[in-house]
C-alpha cells in the first residue's frame, strides 16, 4: 500500500462509506476490482508486447550496463588501492550550488579524498 499507514487508511474507508453508503459499496467495489483486472491485463499485454518486439535490444542493453557497472566497481576498488583506502572511491552528488551558469563543476565540491593524484602532488610539493 505504498506509505499509507492504517489510519490513513481506515479513514479513507469511513469517507468512502460515508459518501456512498453502505448499499452501493459492494458495487463500488465490484467496479474497482473489475478496473484493476483490467489494468492488470493492459499492463501484462504491453509488456509482453514490447518483450516480443525489443527483447533482444534490452537483453543487450541489460548486458553492458552490468558489464559498464563491473568496469565502475573495479576502477573505484583500484583507485581505493592507490589511495590507501580499503573502499571504493567516488565523485560526490553535484548540486546547483557547485555548478555555475555555463554548467561547469566547481573544484572545491570534490572531498580532498576523491582525488588521491592531486592530493599526494600536493604533499609532494610542500
Amino acid at each position: 500500500m505504498g506509505s499509507f499507514s492504517f489510519g490513513e487508511v481506515f479513514t479513507i474507508l469511513v469517507i468512502v462509506l460515508i459518501v456512498f453508503g453502505p448499499r452501493r459499496l459492494p458495487e463500488l467495489a465490484r467496479r474497482i476490482g473489475q478496473l484493476l483486472a483490467r489494468a492488470r491485463l493492459s499492463i501484462q499485454d504491453f509488456t509482453e508486447t514490447m518483450q516480443n518486439e525489443y527483447g533482444e535490444e534490452a537483453d543487450t542493453i541489460t548486458g553492458v550496463v552490468s558489464d559498464l557497472d563491473g568496469l565502475r566497481q573495479d576502477i573505484g576498488s583500484a583507485m581505493g588501492a592507490m589511495s590507501g583506502s580499503s573502499q571504493p572511491l567516488s565523485p560526490k552528488r553535484q548540486t546547483d550550488e557547485e555548478t555555475d551558469e555555463s554548467g561547469i563543476t566547481d573544484v572545491t565540491a570534490f572531498a580532498d579524498d576523491e582525488w588521491p593524484s592531486d592530493r599526494d602532488a600536493k604533499e609532494e610539493g610542500e
